[in-house]
């Protein structure tokens, strides 16, 4: 296992596979940003700042809510990718209103900016690939008093029947090697939150989201994964 206090030195794993990240990663469900708006009331919306950003699965749809959303993506090929997907437009918010998309291109243990200029801060299936020591000490220079921090992440996929067979004997015959020894250890996040965050009010929650890979789906997936 990986030591809660052990630095992860950034690798660039996904920006050969952005292609396949775009088309076949899940989004988060609708749930989980209602849960999260619960927290940020309206009049406390004006920036949300998504570290690891990647293709925009969480960046995105904050537009929809904050007057201004910062995506911090390490990838150069991934923030690319984001910028292209509006960043340089300015009408991603729903109805017709502006919202500016700001793309950095570095990792959240360097991104430089204004303390406590952020209502809330989230990171996508991303926090594990972290210095999560270092990248709490920001968010806490980050956060407006009173700000919300929502990390969450989902699994890997299983698939129905016995493709899952199939799948688990394939990934340890070819690709179980090139899988990050951060990946499995599955208490990072958690055990880094409770012994580093410094923030109060901390919850666990889970929020079930059902999805249906087609064949060309699974496939497309494990296309998308660091390994």
């Amino acid at each position: 296992m990986t030591d809660v206090a052990d630095a992860i030195a950034y690798e660039n794993r996904f920006g050969p596979a952005v292609d396949a990240f775009r088309a076949f990663r899940p989004g988060y469900p609708r749930e989980l940003f209602d849960l999260i708006l619960r927290e940020v009331p309206e009049g406390r919306r004006e920036r949300a700042v998504d570290m690891g950003s990647g293709t925009g699965l969480s960046a995105l749809p904050l537009c929809q809510w904050f007057r201004e959303v910062v995506a911090i993506e390490p990838d150069p090929q991934m923030a690319a990718e984001l910028a292209s997907r509006g960043a340089s437009k300015g009408t991603l918010k729903e109805g017709g209103e502006n919202a500016r998309l700001t793309v950095c291109n570095t990792t959240a243990e360097e991104c430089e900016l204004p303390a406590t200029s952020a209502d809330l801060v989230t990171s996508g299936t991303a926090f594990h690939w972290m210095d999560g020591p270092r990248v709490l000490a920001r968010v806490r220079e980050w956060l407006r008093p009173g700000g919300v921090l929502a990390v969450y992440s989902y699994p890997v996929p299983k698939l129905a029947g016995s493709v899952e067979a199939v799948a688990r004997r394939e990934f340890e015959l070819h690709w179980g090697q090139y899988r990050h020894p951060r990946l499995d250890d599955e208490n990072y996040t958690g055990r880094t939150f409770f012994a580093h965050s410094g923030l109060s009010d901390l919850r666990a929650l889970k929020i079930p989201k059902l999805v249906h890979f087609s064949r060309v789906e699974a496939v497309g997936f494990s296309r998308s994964t660091s390994f």
